[in-house]
């Protein structure tokens, strides 16, 4: 119901393009986070991001992406 009224709101005051961000593979995902698997099911149009930029050291930077990759039990 809220991304429906959100589109709405769009639509009513001229904008012509809303970009959501999210993860749908975000831990605890609740409603909020979860529309993001629901519109991709629906086949809306997605980009993903591949690059880390929030850890600025090598070592977290390498933590992270062994996270994304499961290689970290």
């Amino acid at each position: 119901q809220q991304v429906r009224d959100l589109f709405g709101i769009a639509r009513k005051i001229g904008i012509p393009k809303v970009t959501l961000i999210g993860d749908k593979r975000q831990i605890g995902s609740v409603e909020a986070g979860k529309i993001f698997e629901v519109l991709q099911w629906n086949g809306l149009p997605t980009a993903e991001m591949t690059e880390i930029y929030r850890q600025q050291t090598p070592h977290l930077r390498d933590s992270v992406y062994k996270t994304i990759e499961e290689k970290i039990p």
